[in-house]
């Protein structure tokens, strides 16, 4: 990055987390590079802990936080970039001797306007610096009021700044910056060579071109001995004597320590009206983040009480199978605290009887499908083990819920109600015609002894089938179709419905159907029940 010449005329340049390995020296020269190659309001884009340091001339920051800066068009560009490296094929001896007899490069641009600028203003002594001091600019002999600092050198006017002129030249840019506008200071007495001396110090703030917008222009006027009177007469300004000029050196002094006394005052009161708006935006952000944060709480609790209402058994795994959350019907399964929080849910002791659990939770993991499994308890309990992938609002896995619901009264329910239809089977047993009991697909789930009798059929044959399939589809009798499919479903019980068929075993036959609509009870399920009356020899009818 440092050898190679840069690619130019760049919209963006990302240079995330490289310039933290790098030391003070190479940052400030690979900077005026990055600055080089990006066009005008192109933007360099630092890492988290990164920022342009001493280039802060040559960057403006748009994103303090995310570190985004954009190129800055002043003169400082003049200075800020080193000299580029040209790569120059070492066979390539032509190459060579162009590159040495090539005419010199014309001034760039920034150089002549601000040439064109300093010339407007006559072109006395000038220096153009930024609001921090930094000199970019240097026209005509300005030693008389500038000179070298001490220690390492700076480009600093205040640090240069001769004796006598520092303090006036503070106040004149502080009140140029602040009133936008031209400041001049008269009778500015600075120490040269041993010797006081007068001078005129203006301070302006350029606005055109745009290359130069917000510098500012320093500039020195000579002033002469001799000046003429209030009637237009020559006089030559009386010597002061070292007393005398020191006095008036020490009340200027005073003047401006009290104007930047004034000065910083009414920063102060500034920057409290600014900290006490800070201050007033932190008290609101706070006031909607408690109130968001009771929101949580809220919610926390509402779902809390959620799951431990349903009496279901909750675990709530990360995707290495540590604890999460867990209600607290889970530690009547699992011994489960509140320290367990964080480790693996199968190091811990349960109820549970011996089973590969963390198998199945893996596999859930692993296929993102849900499994279900019955597991029993060592006192005899049943529980159906379910477990479900923890999906984000993102739709990101982030772990899986294994839930235990206890079946235990669902079986004996089921049991109960096997018994309870034991009674009813009974019943319709003593009946003397012949009866089927058929559930909602029209399966025979009971036929009685006088219907397997009547009709030459085995209740191994009859019982389970739909009640069309009966023998050799006997039974599929349009009549009956309409009773059971049409008629049966709009009324809850239907009287003396004559059906005629033919039987194969018995001959044509005449009977009168009965039938009655059951719902589901709590001991039953929903139900048909169908009594068969056989009337074909009854009153000497006769069967056409």
């Amino acid at each position: 990055m440092i050898q190679d010449p840069p690619f130019s005329k760049v919209d963006v340049i990302s240079c995330r987390n490289l310039l933290i390995y790098m030391k003070s020296e190479l940052q400030e020269k690979l900077l005026p590079i990055f600055h080089y190659a990006l066009k005008p309001d192109g933007l360099l884009f630092l890492g988290p802990s990164e920022t342009v340091g001493s280039s802060e001339h040559l960057f403006e920051t748009l994103d303090k936080r995310w570190k985004i800066f954009r190129r800055k068009e002043s003169v400082a560009d003049l200075y800020a970039l080193p000299k580029l490296p040209v790569q120059v094929k070492p066979s390539d001896e032509g190459a060579r001797n162009a590159a040495r007899t090539a005419p010199p490069v014309n001034k760039p641009p920034q150089e002549t306007t601000i040439e064109r600028v300093l010339l407007q203003h006559f072109a006395p002594p000038s220096v153009v610096v930024n609001e921090r001091g930094d000199i970019l600019y240097t026209h005509g002999r300005t030693g008389m009021y500038l000179e070298p600092s001490r220690g390492q050198p700076r480009n600093n006017i205040f640090e240069m700044a001769r004796e006598g002129l520092q303090l006036e030249l503070t106040s004149a840019m502080r009140q140029c910056v602040a009133s936008n506008s031209e400041v001049v200071r008269e009778g500015v007495c600075v120490k040269t060579n041993g010797e006081f001396s007068d001078i005129r110090l203006t301070v302006a703030k350029l606005h055109q071109p745009e290359a130069v917008r917000g510098l500012l222009l320093v500039t020195f006027y000579p002033m002469p001995v001799n000046v003429p009177d209030s009637l237009g007469k020559s006089r030559r300004r009386r010597k002061k004597t070292p007393d005398a000029q020191r006095t008036e050196q020490l009340e200027m002094e005073l003047q401006h320590v009290k104007e930047a006394h004034r000065a910083t005052i009414e920063e102060s009161e500034t920057l409290n009206e600014e900290l006490e708006s800070v201050n007033e935006e932190l008290t609101m952000v706070n006031a909607q983040l408690q109130s968001k944060l009771e929101e949580f709480i809220e919610v926390n609790n509402d779902l809390q009480n959620l799951l431990n209402s349903t009496d279901i058994a909750t675990i709530f795994l990360d995707v290495d199978l540590n604890i999460r959350r867990y209600t607290e019907e889970a530690t009547q399964l699992v011994m489960l605290r509140p320290t367990d929080v964080g480790r693996p849910i199968f190091e811990l002791a349960s109820n549970l009887e011996d089973e590969d659990r963390a198998a199945d939770c893996r596999e859930v993991l692993r296929t993102l499908v849900c499994k279900e499994r019955i597991v029993h308890t060592t006192g005899g309990g049943v529980h159906l083990m379910r477990g479900v992938p923890y999906r984000t609002t993102e739709n990101v896995i982030d772990g899986l819920v294994l839930t235990f619901v206890d079946i235990e009264r669902l079986i004996r329910a089921a049991r109960e109600t096997e018994r309870s239809g034991d009674p009813f089977k009974h019943i319709v047993q003593t009946m003397r015609h012949p009866i089927l009991m058929l559930d909602k697909e029209l399966r025979v789930m009971f036929a009685n002894d006088i219907f397997c009798g009547k009709f030459q059929t085995r209740r191994d044959e009859t019982e389970g089938r739909v009640i069309y399939e009966l023998g050799n589809g006997q039974w599929d009798i349009p009549e009956l179709r309409k009773l059971l499919e049409e008629i049966l479903p709009e009324n809850t019980s239907l009287t003396d419905y004559e059906v005629k068929a033919d039987f194969p075993t018995i001959g044509r036959r005449k009977m009168l159907l009965n039938a009655r609509r059951m719902a589901r009870s709590m001991t039953l399920p929903a139900m048909i029940v169908l009594a068969i009356e056989d009337v074909t020899d009854k009153r000497g009818a006769s069967i056409e």
